[in-house]
């Protein structure tokens, strides 16, 4: 009878020792899909998608490793930073953000850079107001000399295209201060006149006040001839929709004006609707290495925003 039972108990403990085994190896062995995912065939295939995304070759990953770990690339790409930032903020004063993505020090010798994000802050340019300005590359890029050029004039450029994701975001006392710059008045064809006998006329608006709403905008202001005093001018309110024509051209529509001197202000803003558009036609602006578009331009209160891209090229 002991034997009987001692058979038994082994035997119970044989099959429930399979059992565990199996379940075990069920839990930990991997999978068929995981095997072949670990195969170096696999690794190899992946490490070349990897490569074949890129538009040129990056450093060794080894190397590219040493240099992380050991804080060579944080370093490098916290100096290039800083580095960057100083320089923008002397040709555009105001707050600047830069964040320049890195794989290595090695790659950043070579001119090879990850990716960049640039952030201005009210900024200016010439003494003219640029507002907010987001910049920001998420695809690779290379600088290098080109072999074309001569030694002696050899430049960095870019070798290949990229595209630049553009966030713009303007307040009113930033179309105010714009207003007031003599650079961007003179580059408005609504402010320039042919007169009969006179030959052309530069127009200036005087102690210009924006508003801006739900797709509106407004502005108050004198107009005079360039240089003379307000006494001699005509004061008068424009409004009209802010609108974006395709992705080059910004125009104002439905005009109205406001000008107690006018005899016809209804006329007269018709007249100077068809003078003033289209405000801003981008494609002039275009050239050979780079060009700027608009996707959506929206007005609420108390500021502008415009998203667009530029595309650059070698």
């Amino acid at each position: 009878m002991k034997r009987i039972l001692l058979l038994v108990c082994l035997l119970l403990i044989s099959v429930g020792s399979v059992q565990a085994q199996a379940v075990l190896d069920n839990a930990i062995s991997p999978s068929s899909e995981k095997i072949a995912q670990l195969q170096p065939e696999t690794v190899a295939k992946d490490k070349a998608k990897v490569k074949e995304s890129l538009p040129f070759k990056i450093g060794n990953p080894a190397i590219r490793l040493v240099q992380n770990l050991t804080g060579i690339t944080p370093i490098s790409q916290f100096l290039l930073n800083r580095t960057l930032e100083i320089a923008l903020r002397h040709q555009f004063p105001g707050k600047v953000k830069a964040k320049v993505r890195l794989w290595s020090l090695t790659d950043l010798l070579a001119g090879k850079i990850k990716g960049a994000k640039l952030s201005l802050n009210e900024c200016s340019y010439q003494g003219i107001p640029l507002g907010v300005i987001e910049a920001e590359m998420n695809a690779p890029l290379q600088l290098a000399y080109s072999s074309s050029v001569p030694k002696k004039r050899r430049k960095l450029a870019l070798s290949t295209p990229i595209l630049v994701s553009l966030k713009v975001k303007v307040r009113e006392k930033d179309l105010a201060a714009a207003l007031e710059s003599t650079k961007v008045t003179s580059s408005l064809r609504a402010l320039k006149l042919d007169l009969p006998g006179l030959g052309q006329q530069q127009l200036e608006v005087l102690s210009p006040k924006v508003s801006l709403d739900s797709d509106l905008i407004t502005v108050n202001g004198t107009l005079v001839t360039k240089g003379a005093s307000a006494d001699t001018g005509v004061p008068l309110t424009l409004s009209g929709n802010l609108k974006l024509k395709g992705d080059e051209s910004i125009v104002l529509e439905n005009c109205t004006i406001d000008c107690k001197t006018l005899v016809d202000p209804a006329h007269f803003a018709s007249f100077f609707e068809d003078l003033l558009n289209p405000i801003v036609t981008l494609h002039k602006f275009d050239k050979p290495n780079r060009a700027l578009r608009l996707d959506n331009l929206t007005i609420a209160k108390g500021f502008v925003t415009a998203e667009g891209r530029v595309i650059l090229a070698p």
